[in-house]
């Protein structure tokens, strides 16, 4: 049964860090290919229309990130506890 249990806490530390570095590369990458695009005449209304577009679109991808950090993290914290519960 020690078995079982050392080898699933293995499976959800190895989760947890999968899933923190998938978030570190999907931020790294939205880092460095964010682009700022305004298109048209630029009045303050167009600007003003865009730029709230674009700041939706940045809590959308910020808020995924911070779910995945989420699930890393509790799967983290429940394999440190079932391998330190073995012992």
């Amino acid at each position: 049964m020690e078995s079982k249990t050392s080898s699933a806490g293995i499976i959800l530390i190895l989760a947890g860090v999968l899933f923190l570095l998938i978030s570190a590369g999907f931020a790294l990458r939205e880092y460095f290919t964010y682009k700022v695009t305004f298109t048209g005449n630029p009045t303050l209304s167009t600007i003003l229309s865009q730029l709230a577009a674009e700041l939706l679109i940045l809590v959308v991808k910020v808020a995924f990130l911070g779910i995945l950090i989420a699930v890393g993290s509790v799967l983290l914290r429940f394999g440190i506890e079932m391998i330190k519960e073995k012992k």
